[in-house]
């Protein structure tokens, strides 16, 4: 389940379990309103089973550049 918290007086967030039950979150909401959504939108994907975690996704560029370089075909021309 996700839930919202105010951060100071302008901005807001998501916290949200992840698979192994560690809580994480989500910051720099400018109103509730996009937060809730946020989070309905989060709980929706997960209930349909296409949810995927935001953190799960961190990856120094570098890592994703040695990747992504061998794999992309307009980059082998150039070779």
């Amino acid at each position: 389940m996700a839930w919202v918290e105010q951060i100071g007086k302008r901005a807001w967030r998501v916290r949200y379990r992840n698979g192994d039950g560690t809580t994480l979150s989500l910051s720099g909401f400018r109103s509730r309103t996009a937060a809730e959504d946020f989070a309905s939108d989060m709980e929706t994907d997960r209930r349909r089973g296409v949810w995927l975690d935001p953190s799960g996704a961190a990856m120094p560029v570098a890592e994703w550049a040695d990747r992504w370089v061998p794999t992309s075909s307009a980059l082998s021309l150039l070779a």
